[in-house]
């Protein structure tokens, strides 16, 4: 895909990490094949699971739903529950999105077992390693499942999109006058969003892919043009905390600077689409954006993806 195949394999280093849950959530899910998105809320003594169930998943939990907290969104429902024991499993996933260069590739349920996938540099290696030695010692429900160079994103979002359909939507707008130095404008950078669930986010809010360093960036890898940078824009500042309130679980999201515009693609889960852009555009107006412009919306499945 030409939107991401520059950047796809700039982090060349995948980690996917499994827990248990309860006993009461995984008797109850443990048959059901299904990978659910999930979004977890972390605080310093309290977490909570939330998963996504579309129109079609939903009528084979009717039964159960009296043991979550439900809350119907149209097309999808909310099922929640408190998770006061994942508390330590929760801030592993935490230490992790704070190394530099970490963005997570998929979060979400399937068999009674929970998955995060995150892919990192390998200039964090010998970070990740000290947060896999902390898993090992533990010696409880959190698990090392997978360590390995990473296939790209591309290959990310093909394997995600195998699991639940995905839609892809893209927007513009224009950057103003002065929004970022010439120089770094002229290199055309390409941003790529640490997002993950509340609680859990990193200090930075997206890597930056370019050969000129942003004026908010730390370097990761200056060699390869990686970098980590904080969002600059009032718009995409507010959208993001938009999607954290609403929980809203992101495949993916990958920004390109034009000369005088900003793209930004975002892979949803296809049944939360409509209400993601009902989000894009609540946020453009609550900022006084008035050039956003959608691009794209369509549905990705590993056959069209290309």
């Amino acid at each position: 895909m030409k939107d991401i195949g520059p950047i796809s394999e700039k982090l060349d280093f995948h980690i996917r990490i499994s827990l248990s849950v309860s006993q009461e959530m995984g008797l109850f899910f443990a048959k059901f094949e299904d990978a659910l998105p999930l979004y977890a809320t972390l605080n310093e003594d309290s977490a909570e699971i939330s998963l996504f169930l579309d129109e079609e998943q939903r009528k084979k939990f009717d039964p159960a739903f009296g043991k979550f907290t439900q809350t119907s969104r149209g097309k999808y429902d909310i099922l929640s529950l408190k998770a006061e024991e994942l508390v330590f499993e929760f801030k592993i996933f935490r230490d992790i999105m704070k190394l530099p260069s970490v963005i997570p590739g998929g979060f979400y349920l399937k068999e009674g077992w929970v998955y995060a996938d995150f892919r990192f540099h390998h200039s964090a290696l010998k970070s990740m390693s000290e947060v896999i030695r902390s898993i090992v010692e533990a010696k409880n429900r959190i698990h090392l499942s997978r360590l390995s160079p990473s296939m790209g994103l591309e290959y990310t979002l093909k394997e995600i999109s195998s699991r639940i359909p995905i839609t892809k939507i893209s927007f513009s707008h224009s950057m103003g006058p002065g929004y970022l130095p010439k120089d770094l404008v002229e290199a055309k950078p390409i941003v790529e969003g640490k997002l993950f669930s509340s609680g859990m986010e990193s200090d930075y809010d997206v890597v930056l892919y370019s050969s000129v360093p942003s004026p908010v960036s730390i370097p990761v890898d200056e060699g390869d043009g990686i970098h980590e940078a904080k969002f600059t824009t009032e718009y995409m500042k507010t959208l993001m905390k938009e999607i954290r309130r609403e929980r809203l679980p992101i495949a993916s999201h990958i920004g390109k600077y034009g000369e005088t515009d900003i793209t930004s693609h975002f892979f949803v889960p296809s049944f939360i689409a409509d209400q993601f852009l009902e989000v894009v555009f609540k946020v453009a107006n609550s900022t006084g954006l008035k050039d956003l412009d959608i691009t794209e919306f369509q549905e990705i499945t590993p056959d069209n993806f290309d």
